[in-house]
């Protein structure tokens, strides 16, 4: 707890600005691919980037969220740094997720 309290306020601040920002513009860039999708053609499978902006978005966002209110606690309230790190580390186990399964559907496509 120590070691959290000497961070400077800065770091947190940047991350609830940028945090907020990322989160943002990850699901406003959601929807513009479902909406070019949709424009191809109705189907459930052109709704899948509006489902990876949301859930990535959401991942961001919160983590700026989570920040903000830890900022607002006076570096006190621990459990928005737990929430904060949730929040991240479900982001980037989701976009490994993502990159793993491009990565494999490219070799597929190669393949066949």
């Amino acid at each position: 707890m120590k070691q959290i309290r000497h961070i400077p306020t800065k770091y947190f601040k940047v991350i609830h600005i940028l945090g907020k920002f990322v989160g943002v513009v990850f699901i406003v860039y959601g929807v513009i691919l479902a909406i070019q999708g949709l424009s191809l053609s109705l189907s459930l499978y052109r709704m899948f980037p509006l489902i990876i902006g949301f859930a990535l978005g959401g991942f961001v966002f919160y983590t700026g969220e989570r920040a903000g209110e830890f900022i607002e606690s006076g570096k006190s309230d621990v459990a928005a740094i737990d929430e904060m790190c949730k929040f991240i580390s479900w982001f980037l186990i989701s976009l490994g997720l993502l990159i793993l399964l491009f990565i494999v559907s490219y070799i597929l496509y190669l393949l066949l």
